[in-house]
């Protein structure tokens, strides 16, 4: 019974599995191809890390502490505890620039800060978008 069972299972996740999918995707993968797309993302994406890295330091007060694991995609910046994460979402989003507010996110109460992305994002819209972010923080920051 238990191997009728089984059966009976596999039969429908075969129905699903698209062959002719699995073939070519199989071929890409033995050509080699995968692994050169990945090492091509690596290099595009270290860039992007680099020139938000850059940008930030550049731009931030040194009391802002920026964190980026040299794998992933995202990047952190962390700020002293006169400065709302939420504020600066808020503030950022008006100027058309989307960041995540770590609080947000967090069950118990977590230390302010923005969760970055900059995978998909060319250099230039990296630059820019920190450059407003610079600006969405100044705008929540006068006097702190």
């Amino acid at each position: 019974e238990a191997v009728d069972r089984i059966l009976e299972e596999c039969s429908h996740s075969v129905r699903v599995m698209n062959l002719p999918l699995q073939v070519v995707l199989q071929d890409f993968m033995e050509q080699g191809h995968l692994a050169s797309h990945i090492r091509a993302c690596r290099t595009v994406f270290g860039d992007r890390r680099e020139v938000l890295l850059n940008a930030l330091q550049a731009s931030l007060r040194s009391d802002f502490k920026i964190s980026a694991p040299p794998l992933g995609l995202l990047a952190q910046v962390w700020f002293p505890e006169s400065v709302s994460d939420v504020a600066v979402k808020v503030e950022a989003a008006r100027r058309n620039t989307i960041v995540s507010a770590m609080t947000v996110h967090a069950i118990l109460p977590y230390r302010s800060g923005l969760l970055l992305g900059f995978a998909p994002y060319s250099p230039s819209a990296i630059s820019r978008a920190v450059a407003e972010l610079s600006e969405s923080i100044s705008a929540q920051t006068i006097g702190a």
